[in-house]
């Protein structure tokens, strides 16, 4: 098996490497918040609607919780997207693969 060596690494790499982590970061905000609304919109505001907790009135807000589920559903996709692309940083301090 050869060794991996890396390349010295230059600062128009590190800043590469610090806007991919950036992406990887607004990923996983971008995530939570599709989780999190997806739950109030899909689970929490039925439940509590169902259980008399709160007014059924309160159901009508569940289309904008849908709305920015898909909203963020999108920003995750354009994230995984963008943290792909920066990946060439990568192979450009790496040139040998391991597989």
């Amino acid at each position: 098996m050869t060794e991996v060596d890396p390349l010295i690494v230059t600062s128009s790499q590190w800043q590469d490497i610090s806007s991919m982590l950036v992406y990887f970061w607004a990923f996983v905000f971008f995530l939570g918040s599709f989780a999190g609304n997806l739950l109030i919109a899909h689970s929490l505001i039925p439940s509590l609607a169902i259980t008399g907790h709160v007014g059924p009135s309160v159901t009508r807000v569940r289309p904008v919780f849908y709305g920015l589920t898909i909203l963020f559903g999108l920003a995750v996709i354009w994230t995984i997207v963008q943290v792909v692309e920066a990946t060439d940083v990568l192979r450009a301090i790496y040139p040998k693969v391991w597989i």
